[in-house]
């Protein structure tokens, strides 16, 4: 009997902290397209059932540099550290989805993110749809996570600055790491020496294939 695919909604955060680059990372250009634009190309290109786009109240300049496309934007006005209160956000927009069976947490500082890789995850998730998912890569753990219906009642009354990895610590989650052989759920860019790194290695990469 084959499996049926899990219904899977994803909410790309696009949660910025400025001072730790003194610009928008978001916008940051790699392979000719803002950063964010790479994770939201992954994203429909994949099959996600629905995307919300979650942003912080100053973002007129970040649309006017990325196509939005079919994705849901929603403005997050508490300004809090940390992404919870961006994911909170989100999730209000998923209250009476009763087909969706999980949520798809994605940061939009994954640049190296592709589609093959969201679809792997929703179809590890789609094995068992009470446990949350997270990729792993030898001792690392990366984004995006699913988290299951049943738990984002729990996820909205969460308190404080955290980070979505800082989830999977809840009390009584159960969590199923996959493993992966693609490094795109591990790349993700905080930091103008990150950003450089990466840029060094994509522009190497060109020139072997030149």
């Amino acid at each position: 009997m084959k499996l049926k695919k899990a219904q899977v909604v994803g909410i790309i955060l696009a949660a910025d902290r400025p001072e730790r680059m003194g610009e928008n990372k978001f916008l940051l250009p790699f392979r000719n397209k803002p950063m964010l634009q790479q994770v939201i190309d992954a994203a429909q290109a994949s099959t996600l059932q629905k995307l919300i786009l979650v942003l912080p109240p100053e973002s007129q300049s970040l649309l006017k540099h990325v196509d939005t496309g079919e994705c849901e934007v929603v403005i997050c006005h508490d300004q809090a550290e940390g992404q919870l209160q961006f994911l909170q956000a989100g999730l209000k927009c998923l209250a009476c989805s009763e087909d969706i069976n999980g949520c798809m947490v994605i940061p939009g500082n994954l640049p190296l993110l592709n589609e093959k890789t969201i679809d792997y995850l929703i179809d590890a998730y789609s094995q068992d749809k009470e446990s949350w998912i997270a990729p792993t890569q030898q001792d690392m753990r990366g984004d995006p996570i699913i988290i299951p219906f049943s738990w984002w009642e729990k996820v909205a009354q969460l308190e404080g600055c955290l980070e979505t990895r800082d989830l999977l610590g809840q009390a009584s989650l159960r969590l199923r790491l996959i493993k992966m052989q693609d490094i795109g759920p591990f790349i993700k860019i905080n930091t103008r020496a990150e950003y450089q790194h990466l840029s060094r290695r994509h522009d190497l990469c060109l020139q072997k294939e030149s």
